[in-house]
């Protein structure tokens, strides 16, 4: 099995002995069905309904998500972000060639680069890589269409780099992907497929020990009748394997002896259910049910099963992809994204009403401040007053009638606020609170928190003064 050796050779890094661990890893995705499903499941769960701007800017948000319905869809960029999910999976990394425009007000473009294209060139004194390769064919480099080509990592100000980005943090030029632990056992998977079409192909018969006993022929002759017996005794219809062998006898007469399969078939499904579960426990999946891989002789479809797998597996394995692509996002664009999920919530989705009070919310004070920053921002209509009750409801642990009387105020949804909030309004006349939510505000953040008298008992008095 190749190991994921690296070697500065011509000023960029190959990736294994034969610079080929990149296509090893590409050999075990496509030759094993347990890995490749789980793979694929993996990469498309953590996509989800794909990325979300969270801005409460309407005009920039537009425009945001503009940008990332062109990266899915251009020619050249078809389905980057799905493509990129799926290179976080296989190989822990995504590359990204990233085209600023012409006049330097932003990004133009955004193109996924296939895995298997990128080099990495010599790092610097502090530890980054400046400069990356690019070439179609990495084993075949020295041919002139081949010729590795370098761009300069990307950052903006430039016109164009490659941003490679990694699931998990190393000091490596090139990352392991997160199931390296099970890659002998991905290994055993597609020699177990292998051996069973070995035996489909040759009719789940034995091979034949052919002995001749009419002296022993020089070794052109024994290559020849190797091939001739090949061609008439082997092939899908015939046997597999062939045993030759000569010596010196009375008896010239030639012996066919038919060799019998074994138990070999029991031993191998013992293997590859074996194989199955490290694989599972490889990619950290706890619930199988969630990729249709059934254990046992029930359905293996209890929904409370599958509902806590499917938590198991987005809080351990989904949520780290997600922030990878997310800080892609925000890197390139400088703006914050989300991946949604397209969970509903009162029939409409959770994610698109929440995050945009999410992001108003970004960088204000807690409690009481963070209540009223909500109440400014709904007057000034940067948020919608629905997506300000959902807000409450997830960040402040509100219930539902309070969230509502604190965005509608005490006649409930679609009683308009008196005032718009905004610092121009805030007066005595006009308060930021609407009648009577200051007292359930009061009442919420006391029964969340904690009595004065028990968190004194900890700590001794050095000194008071009024203020």
């Amino acid at each position: 099995i190749p190991a994921p050796v690296e070697k500065l050779e011509r000023g960029y890094v190959m990736y294994g002995d034969d610079n080929a661990y990149g296509l090893y890893l590409q050999d075990l995705y496509e030759g094993s069905a347990v890995h490749h499903g789980l793979c694929n499941g993996i990469a498309d769960m953590a996509y989800g309904e794909g990325p979300v701007a969270i801005t409460p800017d309407v005009e920039l948000k537009s425009r945001l998500e503009q940008m990332v319905r062109k990266m899915n869809t251009t020619d050249r960029g078809r389905w980057t972000v799905k493509k990129s999910f799926r290179d976080l999976k296989i190989y822990g990394r995504f590359y990204w060639h990233v085209v600023q425009r012409v006049d330097g007000g932003g990004v133009a473009e955004v193109h996924h680069l296939p895995f298997n294209m990128v080099r990495a060139g010599e790092k610097n004194e502090m530890g980054n890589v400046e400069t990356w390769y690019v070439s179609n064919d990495w084993q075949q480099f020295q041919k002139k269409e081949n010729e590795p080509k370098p761009y300069p990592s990307w950052r903006q100000g430039i016109p164009s780099g490659i941003l490679a980005v990694d699931l998990f943090p190393s000091d490596d030029y090139y990352p392991n992907p997160d199931y390296i632990g099970g890659v002998y056992w991905i290994a055993v998977d597609m020699e177990v497929g292998h051996f069973h079409l070995s035996n489909i192909e040759n009719s789940f018969q034995g091979g034949y020990h052919i002995h001749h006993s009419n002296g022993i022929p020089s070794a052109e002759q024994r290559e020849e009748l190797r091939r001739t017996y090949e061609r008439e005794l082997s092939g899908p219809a015939n046997s597999g394997g062939i045993i030759l062998t000569w010596s010196e006898g009375q008896d010239r007469a030639t012996e066919l002896t038919p060799l019998g399969t074994s138990d070999l078939d029991k031993q191998f499904q013992f293997v590859s259910e074996e194989a199955t579960k490290k694989i599972m426990i490889a990619h950290r999946v706890v619930t199988p049910a969630l990729f249709g891989i059934r254990e046992g002789a029930g359905l293996g479809n209890n929904a409370e099963e599958l509902e806590t797998g499917m938590e198991l597996l987005t809080e351990n394995v989904l949520k780290g992809y997600r922030q990878a692509m997310t800080w892609a996002l925000e890197y390139v664009y400088g703006a914050p994204f989300m991946i949604s999920t397209g969970a509903e919530v009162d029939g409409e989705t959770q994610d698109t009403a929440t995050l945009e009070a999410q992001a108003a919310l970004k960088g204000s004070v807690g409690g009481v401040g963070g209540v009223i920053s909500i109440l400014q921002t709904v007057g000034t209509g940067q948020m919608s007053p629905s997506s300000a009750v959902v807000v409450l409801q997830e960040l402040y642990g509100f219930d539902k009638d309070t969230a509502e009387r604190t965005i509608y105020g005490e006649g409930g949804a679609g009683v308009e606020l008196s005032g718009c909030g905004c610092p121009t309004h805030l007066s005595e006349d006009k308060p930021v609170l609407p009648e009577g939510v200051d007292v359930d505000l009061c009442q919420h953040f006391a029964s969340v928190g904690e009595p004065e008298a028990e968190i004194l008992e900890d700590y001794r008095l050095i000194d008071e003064e009024d203020v």
